[in-house]
């Protein structure tokens, strides 16, 4: 249950680098976007970069971001976003797989897979938080 908490805490995290451009022209843009949104504690934006339907979840969501806000907050905050791969097929262009790696400010640093797709023309973590 807490590695499916920390796997949910982490697409949302994803989810927040997605928020900060609302014309999400590339995975790797949405993908640091959002993580800048969760170390803002900006979850309104966060969530407008998922495939998270606003009318289901929030709840679960925001407690998810705020736990995740808090363990950003307990390492100083985050340094940088570095895109370090992205992953896309042939058969499947609406998909995207972004690997990121967060720095934080007391030196630690934190890798997280991103699965993103493509909808209406914006780059969106896919998160599905009833497979969790």
């Amino acid at each position: 249950m807490v590695k499916k908490l920390s796997h949910i805490a982490l697409l949302v995290c994803c989810m927040l680098l997605l928020a900060g451009c609302n014309a999400a022209r590339s995975p790797q843009k949405s993908a640091k976007n959002f993580f800048e949104a969760i170390e803002a504690s900006d979850y309104q934006r966060a969530v407008e970069f998922t495939t998270l339907n606003p009318e289901e979840d929030l709840e679960l969501y925001y407690a998810i971001m705020q736990k995740q806000q808090a363990s950003i907050a307990e390492k100083g905050g985050i340094q940088s976003v570095k895109i370090v791969s992205e992953n896309r097929s042939a058969e499947t262009p609406d998909k995207a797989t972004v690997v990121v790696v967060i720095n934080y400010k007391d030196g630690s640093t934190q890798e997280e897979c991103c699965n993103m797709t493509l909808h209406d023309k914006k780059w969106l973590l896919d998160v599905n938080l009833s497979s969790k």
